[in-house]
C-alpha cells in the first residue's frame, strides 16, 4: 500500500539497518540479554508504530474501562460511578457487566493506579505567533515527557542530512524518520491525545460458540508459540471474534469480555507516509493534511513554519460508535446497534490555523468538538493546558527564555482549585498557615508543597479506597 517514493525510503532504511548489524558488534545491551537480532524488515516498522499505539496510555484506557467492570463486580453503586463519569455511563447496563466472568490479568484498584502515578503528568507543546513573539517570527516548543535517558532508549535524539536539507529531533530506533523536531521550514510535535481507540464487548459463549442476534457463530482460534529463554516454547490459543479478542475460554459457557481496538482497522501505510512526508514539508499548510492522515497514535501534532504560520492538528484512528455510547464501558456484542460504523474521518478531526489569540497549545486536554463524535471519555485534567495559556496570554512580546521557564515551570493550578476547599475543612494552625501562605509553586524546599501531597494522597485513597 505504500506509494513508490515511500517504499524505497523504508527499504533503503532497513537496507542500512541490516548493514550495520552485518558489520558492527553487538551493542553491550544486546550481547548481555543473549539477543541476536534478526535482519530488520518494513513489516517491522508497522509493528514498532503498533507497539508505540498500545503500549502505556492506550494500555491504561483499556485497564480502567476493565477496571470499571471490576468495580460494579464488586458491589459500588451505579450513583457513585456516575458521580465520577457523569455522562459518559449513559447507558451503562449494570446488571449484563455483573453477570460477566473476568478473565486475568486483572488491573489494580484504581485508587492504587492513581497513587503511583508520576506527578509530571501532562506532556505538552505550544506555539506562538509572531505577532505574539518578541523575534517578529514564530516561536515553537514542545515536551512529549518521553524517556530519553533509558537504556536500552526508547525514543533517542537523531539528526538527518540530505544535500539540500537537515532534519533533526527526536524518533524510534526502528522508524526511518523524525517524529517530532524541525527541518529548515518547519516544525512539528507531539502531544498524547487520550482519544478512545478500544472498547470491550461482552460476548456470550455457549460451548465454544458466541452469540449474534438470535444465533450462535463459532470464533477463530489462533495458536500462537511463544519462545521462551531456557525454558520451551509455550503455545497460547486465542479465541477472535468479527469485533475482537475473547478474553478467557469461550468453550466453556458465560459471558466473557472481548477486546477490540482500532490499530487491526487502522490504516498503517497512511500513517509511515504521513510521518515521512511531514519531513520535507515546507508550511503548516502543506503537513496538516499529511499528519491528520497518521491513523497510529493518537496524537496532537503543533506546528510552525518560517513564514510565521501555527496550526494544531488532531490526529488518529478512532471508531465511529452509535449515537449515546461514550465506549466507557462493555456493551453486548451480539446487538448490531454496538458494531463500529468504520473510523471518524481525518478531515471531522479538530484543527486549529493561525487562531486570533496568536497561539495554540496541547496538554493532554479533552479534544471533541461541539457537536463532533466523542473522541474521548477519560483525559488529563486541563490544570496545566490552562498555565500555559494564561501565561502565553499575558504577554505579547515572549522570547526563548520565557519559554524556557514555561516549560520548567512549578506553578500549580490543581494547588488553586483545592487549597480553598482545603483551608475550609483544616483546623486553625502552623499547618493551615503553611498552605494558606502557599503560591502553589512546588520548588524544591517547599514544605507546603510537601503538606499538600500528603493531603491530596490521603484524598485520594479516602475517595478511591474503601468505597470503590
Amino acid at each position: 500500500l505504500l506509494a513508490p517514493d515511500i517504499r524505497a525510503q523504508v527499504d533503503g532504511y532497513c537496507d542500512g539497518v541490516n548493514r550495520w548489524i552485518a558489520t558492527h558488534r553487538r551493542p553491550l545491551d544486546l550481547t548481555l540479554v543473549g539477543l541476536r537480532p534478526e535482519p530488520w524488515r518494513p513489516t517491522d516498522l508497522g509493528l514498532v508504530i503498533k507497539l508505540m499505539s498500545f503500549l502505556g496510555l492506550l494500555q491504561t484506557q483499556a485497564e480502567m474501562e476493565k477496571g470499571l467492570v471490576q468495580a460494579v463486580q464488586a458491589g459500588v453503586s451505579g450513583e457513585k460511578l456516575r458521580d465520577l463519569f457523569g455522562p459518559a455511563l449513559d447507558g451503562i447496563d449494570l446488571d449484563l457487566l455483573r453477570g460477566v466472568r473476568l478473565a486475568p490479568p486483572l488491573p489494580a484498584p484504581v485508587w492504587s493506579l492513581l497513587g503511583r502515578l508520576p506527578q509530571a503528568l501532562a506532556s505538552n507543546n505550544w506555539v506562538v505567533s509572531p505577532r505574539k513573539s518578541a523575534t517578529g517570527h514564530a516561536l515553537f516548543a514542545n515536551d512529549p515527557h518521553l524517556e530519553i535517558g533509558r537504556l536500552p532508549a526508547i525514543w533517542a535524539e537523531a539528526t538527518i542530512r540530505l544535500p539540500d536539507e537537515q532534519i533533526q529531533g527526536a524518533t524510534l530506533p526502528g522508524v526511518p524518520g523524525v517524529v517530532a523536531g524541525r527541518n529548515r521550514r518547519l516544525a512539528w510535535g507531539i502531544t498524547y491525545s487520550f482519544m478512545d481507540a478500544c472498547d470491550y464487548v461482552v460476548e456470550r459463549c455457549e460451548a465454544g460458540k458466541i452469540r449474534r442476534g438470535e444465533g450462535f457463530v463459532q470464533p477463530t482460534e489462533r495458536r500462537e508459540t511463544i519462545l521462551r529463554k531456557g525454558a520451551e516454547p509455550l503455545q497460547v490459543s486465542y479465541f477472535e471474534t468479527d469485533l475482537g479478542v475473547i478474553e478467557g475460554d469461550p468453550r466453556v459457557s458465560g459471558d466473557l469480555l472481548a477486546f477490540c481496538w482500532v490499530g487491526n482497522r487502522a490504516p498503517l501505510a497512511a500513517s509511515i507516509t504521513g510521518i515521512l512526508r511531514t519531513q520535507t514539508a515546507a508550511s503548516v499548510d502543506e503537513a496538516i493534511p499529511l499528519l491528520r492522515e497518521v491513523a497510529l497514535p493518537s496524537l496532537v501534532w503543533a506546528l510552525a513554519d518560517d513564514a510565521g504560520h501555527i496550526g494544531l492538528q488532531t490526529a488518529g484512528a478512532v471508531p465511529q460508535r452509535k449515537p449515546g455510547w461514550s465506549g466507557l464501558y462493555p456493551v453486548a456484542a451480539w446487538e448490531p446497534e454496538h458494531r463500529w460504523r468504520g473510523l471518524v474521518p481525518p478531515e471531522e478531526l479538530p484543527v486549529e490555523r493561525d487562531p486570533e489569540r496568536g497561539f495554540c497549545a496541547s496538554a493532554n486536554h479533552p479534544v471533541t468538538l461541539p457537536g463532533a463524535p466523542i473522541l474521548a471519555n477519560l483525559t488529563m485534567p486541563s490544570y496545566r493546558l490552562d498555565r500555559i495559556t494564561e501565561t502565553l496570554a499575558a504577554s505579547d512580546h515572549l522570547t526563548l527564555d520565557e519559554f524556557r521557564r514555561l516549560q520548567l515551570d512549578t506553578v500549580s493550578l490543581r494547588v488553586r482549585a483545592f487549597k480553598p476547599r482545603l483551608l475550609d475543612r483544616l483546623p486553625t494552625g502552623p499547618e493551615r498557615d503553611l498552605l494558606a501562605a502557599w503560591d502553589g509553586a512546588y520548588s524544591a524546599d517547599s514544605h507546603a508543597a510537601t503538606l499538600f501531597e500528603r493531603l491530596h494522597r490521603s484524598l485520594i485513597e479516602t475517595v478511591f479506597g474503601p468505597g470503590l
